[in-house]
């Protein structure tokens, strides 16, 4: 799938991303300052060990941290035209 959008977005339109390079990768494609915080970080795997709701919910929960987390790189992005 990357290669397919590598290939299809202009180049500088497309930040592929590892959430193992913290902040400033992300940071620097979006143009805004590093905020003086640490990079959130979430271990699916501890965290399923973990988990007494079941893999349904598990799987809720996993989708709906990820989703409001893109939904905010997307909105530091679309506010920072």
């Amino acid at each position: 799938h990357v290669e397919e959008l590598q290939r299809l977005v202009k180049p500088g339109n497309l930040l592929v991303f590892n959430v193992k390079d913290g902040w400033e990768p992300l940071c620097e494609f979006l143009s805004v300052e590093v905020p003086n915080a640490t990079f959130p970080r979430f271990d699916a795997y501890s965290f399923l060990h973990w988990w007494r709701g079941g893999p349904v919910a598990f799987a809720i929960a996993f989708y709906t941290a990820h989703s409001v987390a893109l939904a905010a790189c997307l909105l530091g992005a679309a506010l920072s035209f």
